[in-house]
């Protein structure tokens, strides 16, 4: 119900988004002196949600022609997808391997896996030496024993590393990770050869605003920031009309 609600507060707010615009350089071109093209660009989520609906598969008005360009896989396009380079954590809370991790390899680190195993213990301190180590680790990643995705946590670093946050009583590093916010930790994912409209569907419908992209295994191979996806999505647009006013 909430998603179709969305769609709805969309479609009134670009209508009257546009025609505000449109009224305004028709009737009084000195106050809005800008081509007619930008003023179509006010119809953008109108545009998104009837293509994320399905009801159109092509627009073309403004100036702007636009297609479902996301119906190739969303792994096509490296602007809108970070490709994950994970380092699995060791077991039972060591971190001696880190000693002889390549020195040229650690900058790329941007995630940490962890098993999620009650049998085993990933000590607390060990999270933190692990974060301490890989210092543009920006994602927690939990998998089942055979590493499939269960979640993944984006975390706050700064709050991380300060054990003094760390809850009362946890000594596991597990059930820290989990312990985090919950508006940071995504349990669903999209898999790599769905589209990017399909991505921005799942990740307006829950309230998400990245999403982890997953192989036909469920094992995580990249992340997809919303943001960067709004980012894409609006370029097309932009770059295509720019085209035709040439």
């Amino acid at each position: 119900m909430d998603s179709k609600n969305n769609f709805l507060y969309a479609i009134i707010g670009s209508i009257v988004i546009f025609s505000f615009l449109f009224i305004t350089r028709i009737n009084c071109p000195q106050l809005l002196d800008i081509d007619i093209k930008w003023i179509g660009v006010a119809l953008l989520p109108l545009i998104f949600c009837l293509v994320i609906g399905k009801y159109i598969k092509k627009f073309s008005g403004f100036g702007i022609e636009l297609e479902i360009v996301a119906e190739e896989s969303i792994l096509t396009n490296t602007s809108i997808i970070q490709l994950v380079h994970p380092v699995i954590a060791e077991e039972k809370g060591s971190t001696i391997g880190l000693q002889d991790y390549p020195v040229d390899q650690i900058a790329a680190v941007n995630v940490i896996r962890f098993r999620d195993n009650p049998n085993l213990l990933y000590n607390r301190y060990d999270v933190r030496r692990y974060l301490e180590f890989f210092y543009n680790v920006q994602y927690l990643q939990l998998t089942d024993n055979f590493g499939r995705l269960k979640s993944i946590t984006r975390i706050n670093r700064n709050r991380v590393l300060n054990t003094d946050q760390y809850p009362d009583g946890i000594n596991n590093g597990i059930d820290i990770i989990k312990s985090f916010s919950k508006s940071d930790t995504v349990r669903i994912y999209v898999k790599a050869e769905q589209t990017a409209v399909d991505a921005l569907k799942i990740m307006r419908e829950n309230g998400i605003h990245f999403i982890p992209v997953v192989n036909s295994q469920l094992q995580l191979i990249g992340i997809v920031e919303r943001n960067k996806l709004d980012e894409y999505l609006a370029s097309i647009v932009i770059s295509i009309s720019d085209k035709k006013s040439k």
